[in-house]
């Protein structure tokens, strides 16, 4: 049992998609990763020191900013489009914690994050999501990795550093469970 679960963690490692500023977009569009899920597992590509610029937001920022046509005149710069349509201002403050949990501090400075708002963004959460937490949140709590506070803020139960090393490992039992 043990060499078959190995043997899945290294065709997880391998054979999924290198992780660039599109493997997001591309596995968003065919429904295989969402947002949360890519900044807490995946993401090492936002953890690079390369410049890049991070566009947050709704459908508008998903379907109006194509990040491989900003790259195009953004030379040596890494584009990331990590919207979330619907998503109110609670959901994109989730996407920025996690964007916090992801990045490293000293590449902050070559971080810029565009923050796109529409309409949607100013749904009450009370009126969205009924006093539950919201979709982010509840991606974040789902596998136990993040922990609720008496407050109700949300942080991690494992160092973020460690979780796509966890990404790996899920992966491999999602493909081993398939098998």
């Amino acid at each position: 049992m043990v060499p078959l679960h190995l043997a899945a963690m290294c065709c997880a490692y391998f054979v999924l998609p290198k992780d660039t500023s599109d493997f997001l977009l591309d596995a968003n569009h065919k429904g295989l990763l969402e947002v949360s899920d890519y900044l807490m597992f995946y993401g090492k590509a936002l953890a690079s020191p390369a410049p890049k610029v991070i566009l947050l937001g709704a459908s508008n920022v998903k379907e109006g900013l194509h990040p491989a046509e900003l790259a195009n005149h953004l030379p040596g710069v890494d584009v990331f489009n990590i919207s979330v349509p619907g998503a109110n201002i609670s959901e994109m403050r989730s996407i920025a914690d996690l964007l916090y949990d992801r990045i490293p501090a000293e590449n902050w400075a070559r971080t810029t994050i565009v923050l796109g708002i529409c309409y949607c963004g100013l749904v009450d959460d009370a009126a969205k999501w009924g006093g539950k937490p919201n979709f982010v949140d509840q991606d974040r709590l789902r596998f136990n990795l993040y922990g609720q506070t008496s407050d109700g803020a949300i942080e991690p139960a494992v160092p973020p550093p460690l979780m796509p090393s966890l990404g790996t490992v899920l992966d491999s039992l999602m493909l081993w469970q398939c098998a």
